[in-house]
């Protein structure tokens, strides 16, 4: 039974409207993105692997770590193989200071079906800042299985 994680530091996490940012601050560990309103993409690449232990993988689950609590709310998850947008879930409603894997409701998200990721993982969130705030992104990833569980 293969299986592994891949994670990525906060830090990597791009805007797609970066004109519409008041603030963008990276440290370390993670990115702070400041608005005043709107709504805004945020785009996080990751290397997936493709086999492990001669068996091929599936993506099962993501995760996104973050700190929202100031306003702005989560309402969009987008998985991506490369180009192809493989999963998508909207019309959520993810807030909070949710840095670690600890709550499975509120940052990571299962897969169904599990999907080869063949072209490199991505993860797009969508984020509400509807009267302005600012979001924390600590870092992102996913739970790779081999195809046959």
């Amino acid at each position: 039974m293969a299986h592994t994680s891949i994670w990525v530091p906060g830090t990597i996490v791009d805007a797609e409207h970066p004109d519409q940012l008041a603030a963008l601050i990276r440290k370390g560990w993670g990115t702070f993105f400041k608005q005043e309103g709107g709504f805004n993409w945020f785009h996080i690449p990751i290397a997936a692997p493709f086999a492990l232990d001669g068996q091929n993988l599936v993506l099962a689950t993501i995760f996104v770590f973050y700190r929202a609590t100031d306003g702005p709310i989560i309402r969009n998850i987008h998985v991506y193989s490369g180009p192809k947008r493989v999963q998508a879930f909207d019309g959520l409603h993810f807030a909070g200071e949710q840095t670690e894997m600890k709550d499975p409701n509120l940052n990571m998200l299962d897969l169904s079906p599990h999907v080869f990721i063949t072209a490199g993982l991505g993860i797009s969130v969508g984020v509400d800042f509807k009267d302005g705030g600012e979001i924390l992104f600590t870092g992102a990833g996913g739970y790779f299985q081999s195809s046959e569980q």
